[in-house]
């Protein structure tokens, strides 16, 4: 708690300091919080009751959970009961900082991504806006499941938070569940729940994910990635709207919306024997593609600017903008890993890099452990085709260590092996070597 005192104190942030369950209730109900940060090893066990009476009072209010521990088990029971985040400490002290930078008010500009539904989502690209329309259109309606696909790192579970904000369920819960951060073993009680004695280790009654998702939505990410047998009861929870726990004799009904998403190629899964083929027809009702990064144009220099300036505010920075030739690297980049990898890029040239604009020196994986002058001579020209780029940064790189191929690995912050494999693809001669 003494680092989280530090740390709120040095940001600025009002607030009140609390020592009990029954002193934070009654301040809660005085002064209607809009967050509250609560320690498990001072409260124990009624910390999980102080998120459940808060939340239960207070919907919107934004609730996280800090530890000197890290435990899985402790995550999903403050996640069921309604936090937002489980942060532990001190091995997580930016999480903790980007939690209280979401709740800070920030001035109105257009890259901004604190307003909710779908107008937080940047982009003006066609491929994206065209999802989106279909999205909010969907997100009105009585459709009870819908599939989110896309490549890693495009945004669906910000596309999914966007969805349930703008339905008519936003003031029930949101859900969100990792089918792949779960052990197989355990995603089928997590999410049905299991009645005391179920199996050996089950000493208590546990309430079920979709039973807490009741009235709201329930977010499966991955679910490409869920057992065959986890499936066959989802789907009859779907199509039954109830269920029964592990051990239990009594039907659950909820009402739910499924927003599942994936990344796996779901009609080759199902051929392949790896994905049910009802439960694929049931959730594909209404599908919905995420357009990979590459595909969505300036939408890359629009989520930079945005990045830009969280990161500002969480390290305290300056960063004002892009080089013409920064700019020409991002379009030109082909990110495989998507908002995700660029989101890391931009953090890391904030973090690391000097100055009041983000220049080629900045970048994080462009060669910018060369010297000033041969990389320049490159780096002006990142309108060029990457593999023209990657092959010139590799002469340079060469050059500069005199052919000493373990120490241009290093300077280009590759391994040597692939640094060989390189030399091969663009056929450099020995001039270089």
């Amino acid at each position: 708690m003494r680092l989280v005192r530090e740390v709120v104190s040095a940001r600025g942030e009002g607030g009140v300091w609390v020592e009990s369950l029954r002193e934070a209730l009654q301040i809660a109900e005085e002064t209607s919080p809009q967050l509250a940060l609560i320690d498990l090893d001072h409260l124990g066990e009624e910390a999980f009751e102080l998120i459940r009476r808060l939340k239960s009072r207070n919907q919107g209010i934004r609730v996280a959970l800090t530890s000197s521990r890290s435990s899985l088990g402790d995550e999903l029971r403050a996640v069921r009961v309604g936090a937002e985040s489980f942060i532990p400490l001190p091995q997580k002290i930016d999480k903790l900082k980007s939690f209280l930078g979401k709740a800070s008010p920030v001035e109105a500009n257009p890259y901004s991504l604190e307003g909710k539904g779908f107008e937080g989502i940047i982009g003006e690209s066609p491929k994206l806006r065209k999802v989106l329309e279909l999205a909010r259109k969907v997100s009105q309606s009585s459709a009870r499941t819908i599939l989110i696909r896309g490549e890693t790192g495009t945004g669906k579970g910000l596309l999914c938070r966007a969805i349930h904000q703008s339905s008519p369920r936003a003031k029930g819960p949101l859900i969100e569940v990792n089918c792949t951060a779960i052990p197989e073993t355990l995603l089928e009680a997590e999410l049905f729940g299991h009645e005391k004695g179920a199996y050996t280790d089950a000493k208590e009654r546990k309430l079920g994910l979709l039973q807490l998702a009741d009235k709201g939505t329930i977010f499966l990410d991955e679910i490409g990635n869920m057992s065959l047998n986890t499936q066959v009861k989802l789907l009859n929870a779907i199509e039954e709207r109830k269920f029964k726990r592990l051990g239990g004799t009594e039907d659950i009904k909820v009402d739910i919306r499924v927003v599942a998403a994936t990344n796996r190629d779901l009609e080759t899964a199902v051929k392949e024997k790896g994905f049910r083929e009802d439960l694929y027809y049931r959730l594909n009702v209404v599908s919905l593609l995420l357009p990979p990064l590459r595909e969505r144009g300036k939408d890359v220099i629009l989520l930079t600017h945005h990045f830009i300036e969280k990161y500002n505010r969480e390290f305290n920075r300056r960063v004002r903008g892009l080089t013409p030739e920064a700019e020409g690297f991002l379009l030109s980049y082909d990110w495989p890993g998507n908002v995700r990898e660029l989101k890391n890029f931009i953090e890391r040239a904030v973090l690391l890099g000097e100055g009041d604009f983000i220049g080629p020196g900045n970048m994080p994986d462009a060669g910018c452990s060369l010297e000033k002058g041969d990389r320049e001579d490159d780096l002006h020209a990142l309108v060029i085709s990457l593999p023209e780029m990657e092959k010139r940064l590799i002469q340079r790189a060469l050059r500069l260590t005199k052919g000493n191929k373990s120490k241009a690995a290093r300077l280009l912050d590759i391994s040597r092996p692939r640094l060989l494999r390189k030399i091969e693809k663009y056929s450099l001669g020995a001039e270089y070597l």
